[in-house]
């Protein structure tokens, strides 16, 4: 049975991710960088526990999605310690296993930054404009210099989105608000367009490529090819809850380095992978959040409900 290893096994895309290849027979081992469930503790900035861990899980597959992935991490330093002395270090673990592993990274579309055409492509000379997407092109480097000992896949998501995502992203941020009935809501620049791929349709398609002999060497956008502004995706909150929010623009929110246009074109996903799961719309995967974060608020307030109806008895 094929055995796969999972960094960040128990992060939005990984615990997802670790879901649906469980779902399909596979052995799956997650990690997590501090103690948490069943999962595996590896810290990626250690090479002897990286080391220890990949040993003992002899994986035939890894997908390292691991990573400091918000765009606006306080620390800059953690995104090159982790995000690539942590990659290197996988890297010369799964070498020192001697034998070929399939290698499958999750980059980010990030790595393209601003660029003067409508859909972003494979072939284009990156330009990251934050410490996030510098720091993910340089993990992309030092997979591409591994093709000697590991069968590598570099993905480059743009915005995967659905319930239970931070809600400091601004999908979950507008869907948590809308489903707590809040009236106001503070957001940075509205101008923005975004290419949105839902949760369960990503790691579908991550599946797909394990055994897809024509990826390997590949890098691939992951997404959906549509553009999305923030507006539009107000208003789809909007339609689903039933109501218009207030929209503050706080400066707080506004990036000097914003990235306007993030769309990814799908030619080269198309072409490797036809058959994959079909995508969902905005509207749908509005109403999935919304549904999820009304649920979450609901719990929340059960007990405090029958608390005040007991003190009233």
């Amino acid at each position: 049975m094929t055995r796969i290893l999972v960094t960040g096994g128990s992060g939005f895309v990984g615990s997802a991710l670790t879901k649906a290849l469980r779902a399909r027979g596979f052995t799956v081992i997650g990690t997590v960088s501090t103690e948490k469930g069943d999962f595996v503790r590896c810290d990626l900035t250690d090479p002897v526990l990286v080391s220890d861990v990949v040993s003992k899980a002899q994986p035939d597959v890894i997908f390292h999605c691991a990573a400091i992935s918000s765009a606006i991490h306080p620390l800059h330093l953690e995104y090159y310690g982790t995000n690539v002395l942590g990659t290197k270090n996988l890297l010369a673990a799964i070498k020192a296993l001697g034998r070929r592993t399939r290698f499958i990274f999750l980059s980010t579309a990030g790595v393209y930054g601003n660029q003067s055409v409508e859909e972003l492509h494979e072939a284009l000379q990156p330009n990251p404009v934050h410490d996030y997407g510098m720091s993910k092109l340089c993990a992309e480097f030092w997979i591409k210099q591994a093709v000697e000992f590991c069968d590598p896949t570099i993905f480059r998501p743009f915005n995967i989105v659905g319930p239970g995502q931070n809600d400091a992203f601004i999908v979950p941020k507008l869907a948590k608000a809308f489903a707590q009935g809040e009236r106001q809501i503070r957001l940075g620049n509205l101008d923005v367009y975004r290419d949105y791929i839902e949760i369960t349709a990503a790691c579908s398609v991550l599946a797909d490529f394990i055994d897809q002999p024509a990826a390997i060497g590949e890098t691939i956008n992951l997404c959906s090819g549509k553009a999305t502004s923030l507006r539009e995706l107000i208003r789809a909150f909007q339609a689903v809850a039933g109501y218009e929010i207030e929209i503050i623009q706080d400066m707080a929110f506004v990036r000097t380095n914003e990235l306007w246009r993030l769309i990814g074109s799908r030619e080269k996903l198309d072409r490797l992978s036809p058959r994959r799961m079909a995508l969902r719309s905005v509207q749908e995967m509005a109403r999935d959040m919304f549904d999820y974060y009304k649920e979450q608020h609901a719990t929340t307030l059960r007990p405090l409900r029958a608390r005040f109806a007991a003190d009233s008895a």
